[in-house]
C-alpha cells in the first residue's frame, strides 16, 4: 500500500503528466504553465506566461532531472518521487527556495483581475486549466484554503496549502486533495 506522501506526489504527477504516459519531462512542467495561460486567454509568448512557465521547468531542472535515467529525457513516476523525496522534501525549509517561486508565479498570472487575491473563479481557472484537476476538487480546495471564509484566496493562504500538500503526513488532511483525489 503506498504512504499518504507517494499517494499524493503520484495525484500530483497525474497532473502533470496530461497526455497519460506514465512519464514526465521538462516539457510537461511547461505544459501544465502553457495551459495555465491558454486557460486564462493569455498567449504563451506573454511575459507573464514565459516567465511561469520557466520557473515551472525549473522545477524538472531542480527536483526530477537529477534523478531520471534520461530515456529519451523523460522520467518515470518512481524517478519523480526520488527527486522530490531526496531534493525538497527531506527539509520543509526547502520549499521557500524550491517550491514557492512556483506557487507565486502561478498565483500572479491567475490572478486576472490584479487584486492581489484570486476569486473562486480565478482559482478553478488555474487548477483546472493548469493541471486538469475536477472543477468539484478544486471548489471543495477552495473553501479549505479560504480560510477567513471572505470568498478570496490570498498567497499566503495558497502557499499555506501547497506547502501542507507536500509536508502533512495526515492522511485526512483537506491539502491532500490540491492537485485531485489520490
Amino acid at each position: 500500500m503506498e504512504t499518504v506522501r507517494r499517494r499524493k506526489l503520484r495525484a500530483y504527477f497525474n497532473s502533470l503528466d496530461v497526455r497519460g504516459k506514465g512519464m514526465l519531462s521538462s516539457d510537461s512542467f511547461g505544459d501544465a504553465a502553457r495551459d495555465l495561460a491558454v486557460s486564462l486567454d493569455i498567449p504563451p509568448e506573454h511575459p507573464g506566461a514565459v516567465e511561469t512557465r520557466l520557473v515551472s521547468e525549473s522545477l524538472w531542472v531542480n527536483l526530477v532531472a537529477p534523478m531520471a535515467s534520461y530515456t529519451g529525457g523523460e522520467a518515470e513516476f518512481e524517478e519523480f518521487v526520488q527527486g522530490m523525496e531526496q531534493l525538497m522534501l527531506k527539509d520543509p525549509r526547502d520549499y521557500k527556495q524550491i517550491f514557492a517561486p512556483v506557487v507565486e508565479s502561478w498565483f500572479e498570472l491567475g490572478d486576472r483581475d490584479r487584486d492581489g487575491l484570486l476569486s473562486q473563479d480565478e482559482y478553478l481557472m488555474m487548477l483546472v486549466g493548469g493541471h486538469h484537476v475536477p472543477v468539484d476538487e478544486c471548489q471543495s480546495m477552495f473553501e479549505y484554503l479560504d480560510s477567513d471564509a471572505d470568498g478570496y484566496v490570498t498567497m499566503l493562504e495558497l502557499q499555506g496549502g501547497v506547502f501542507n500538500f507536500f509536508y502533512s503526513t495526515s492522511a485526512e488532511h483537506p491539502a491532500n486533495r490540491m492537485f485531485g483525489a489520490f
